[in-house]
């Protein structure tokens, strides 16, 4: 389709949608070739983290050779989309819980970067990050509220940058550990 990269947010929504689907696909089919097993809640979430771990790994073979300095903001936000929500569904208390999060795509962003256009598309310059930037990242939580989380030692946003420049998925994971955990001490 001519000019579709220009309608990024609906993009977004069904990129996610596919990708919820693919991993429900994945999922049936792990679980169909294991008939001679009992699953319980457990076993199903793993599959889940499994199977989006494994989408997250088809993305980044998409992507050019590090240091990948110019991201599509688009792009971008679909990797937190999914980081955030493999973290979400590994910390689930069940498998409804899980499958909630899974078909409720998440809304998470982040501000520092700054931001270039062409073409009707966005890009964000992750080789030009500035201390002054100050660089947040924002979630919308089950409740609905806005919960903004600004860089510091624990949760750096500049050291996030840094591991999506480098492909260092390491790094990305632990930043994605550190979030829930800021996240789950302002619920409480």
């Amino acid at each position: 389709m001519r000019n579709i990269g220009a309608f990024a947010n609906c993009l977004e929504r069904l990129d996610y949608i596919a990708d919820a689907y693919g991993t429900l696909h994945q999922v049936d089919y792990v679980v169909r070739q294991r008939q001679d097993h009992v699953l319980n809640d457990a076993d199903l979430i793993g599959y889940l983290r499994t199977s989006i771990t494994e989408a997250i790994d088809a993305f980044w073979s998409f992507e050019p050779a590090e240091p990948i300095t110019v991201w599509q903001e688009r792009r971008l936000r679909r990797y937190l989309n999914w980081y955030w929500r493999r973290i979400e569904i590994a910390h689930a208390i069940d498998l409804s819980d899980a499958m909630t999060r899974l078909c409720r795509p998440p809304v998470i962003e982040l501000t520092g970067p700054p931001i270039m256009t062409d073409a009707r598309r966005v890009y964000l310059d992750l080789g030009r990050m500035r201390g002054s930037d100050n660089p947040e990242i924002a979630l919308i939580d089950d409740r609905n509220r806005l919960q903004r989380f600004p860089s510091d030692q624990n949760l750096s946003i500049p050291g996030l940058l840094d591991a999506f420049r480098s492909r260092r998925k390491d790094v990305i994971d632990k930043f994605f550990e550190s979030l829930i955990d800021h996240a789950r001490q302002r619920q409480s």
